[in-house]
């Protein structure tokens, strides 16, 4: 018993965010170096980026957002292979933003989709189409 209190407080832990804009910045910031400096051992972490890009594609944070857009499309040109299942999860946040405030967030997610559909699964096509339709 106590050891999955334990469990569950290192989970509750690890899902706790980060309140300074600038902190997360730095977070992103470190994570896209860590991917330009060893791209060849990233298959092994895409699994891992991809959740941690799942949520900050979803910052409140204009800058982690543009950030998270370039190290998706950097770890899509690393990784092809591991996006074709997972693209779903990361195309929705990537949808949003299309139509954020700030004409760089929209222009990199545009980018950052593109790099999605050329790696992921071809059924999302109609999704993304119907979206930027509206």
């Amino acid at each position: 018993k106590k050891e999955e209190k334990e469990r569950l407080r290192a989970e509750k832990e690890a899902r706790r965010e980060e309140s300074s804009e600038e902190v997360r910045q730095q977070l992103m910031e470190l994570l896209t170096q860590i991917l330009s400096l060893a791209p060849s051992q990233m298959t092994m972490y895409c699994q891992d980026y991809m959740i941690i890009l799942s949520r900050t594609l979803s910052d409140p944070f204009a800058e982690v957002k543009k950030l998270s857009c370039k190290c998706l499309i950097n770890l899509t040109a690393v990784a092809p292979r591991q996006f074709y299942a997972a693209a779903n999860t990361l195309m929705n946040p990537l949808l949003v933003n299309t139509s954020h405030q700030h004409q760089k967030v929209r222009t990199l997610a545009v980018r950052a989709l593109g790099a999605l559909l050329n790696n992921g699964d071809n059924k999302m096509i109609e999704d993304i189409i119907s979206h930027l339709a509206q």
